[in-house]
C-alpha cells in the first residue's frame, strides 16, 4: 500500500493537558500553551474561585453556559504556564495534599507573579512561612543575584518584612542600574527579573527598610 505523503503545512495536533480540580466543577479555564508547556483545561469550581479572587468575583457573573452545561474561560497571562495555575487551584480548592512544603526560588517566583495578577495573593498566605524558610535557611549570601531579586518580589507580597529588607540590601550593594533604572547583573548586564527601581539618593546606600523604593514589581 502506498504510503500518504504528509502535508507540510498541517499543523500538529494540540497537546492539551485535562486536568480535574473538581470532578462537580462548572467552568473550564483554559490557559494557553506557554514557554514550552502544553495547552492545560482545568474544571474548577466557579464559587471557589470567586471566594480566593476578585478578578474571578468580577469575570465569572458574565460568562454565559456553553452546551456543555459548563462556563468556559480562556485565560490569557503571558508566562502563566499550567502546573502553575494547577498548583494555584489545588491550593484554593483545599487539596492542601498536593501542595508542596517547600519551593524553590524560581517556581515560588512564578506562583507568587501569577497571584498577584489573578487577585489571588491572600490565598498563598497560610503557605508563607513554610515556603520562605527554606529561602531564609540557604542564606541570602548563596542566591544567585537573579534569585534575590525574585525574593524581594517574593516577600514583599507575603508579606515577610525581615526577608524582603535582607534580599534589598544584597541587591543595592552589588547590582547595577541600566539607563531606565532597571536592575542588572554587573557582571554580563543581564536584567534581573523583578524590575525593582531604586530612587537614586538610596541606590548604593545600605537601608533597614527599603520598602518605599520598592514599586511596581511585578507588570
Amino acid at each position: 500500500m502506498a504510503a500518504t505523503k504528509a502535508n507540510g503545512n498541517a499543523r500538529p495536533p494540540e497537546k492539551i493537558q485535562r486536568l480535574v480540580i473538581d470532578k462537580n466543577g462548572d467552568i473550564v479555564v483554559r490557559i494557553a500553551a506557554d514557554g514550552g508547556f502544553e495547552t492545560g483545561l482545568f474544571l474548577v469550581c466557579s464559587r471557589t474561585l470567586r471566594r480566593a479572587s476578585t478578578m474571578w468575583d468580577r469575570v465569572i457573573p458574565t460568562l454565559a453556559l456553553t452546551t456543555s452545561g459548563r462556563m468556559f474561560y480562556q485565560l490569557n497571562e503571558d508566562g502563566l504556564h499550567w502546573p502553575i495555575f494547577q498548583m494555584l487551584m489545588h491550593i484554593c480548592h483545599g487539596h492542601f495534599d498536593k501542595v508542596p512544603p517547600v519551593l524553590a526560588v524560581e517556581r515560588l517566583w512564578l506562583l507568587v507573579r501569577a497571584a498577584e495578577k489573578l487577585e489571588m495573593t491572600a490565598v498563598l498566605r497560610p503557605w508563607a512561612s513554610s515556603w520562605l524558610s527554606g529561602i531564609r535557611m540557604r542564606g541570602m549570601r548563596s542566591h544567585s543575584l537573579e534569585a534575590a531579586s525574585q525574593t524581594a518580589g517574593i516577600s514583599w507580597a507575603l508579606g515577610d518584612l525581615a526577608l524582603f529588607t535582607s534580599a534589598t540590601d544584597r541587591l543595592i550593594i552589588e547590582v547595577d542600574e541600566d539607563e531606565d533604572g532597571d536592575l542588572i547583573d554587573p557582571k554580563d548586564s543581564t536584567l534581573l527579573e523583578n524590575s525593582l527601581k531604586f530612587p537614586n539618593d538610596l541606590h548604593g546606600k545600605r537601608s533597614p527598610s527599603l520598602l518605599v523604593a520598592y514599586s511596581g514589581w511585578v507588570d
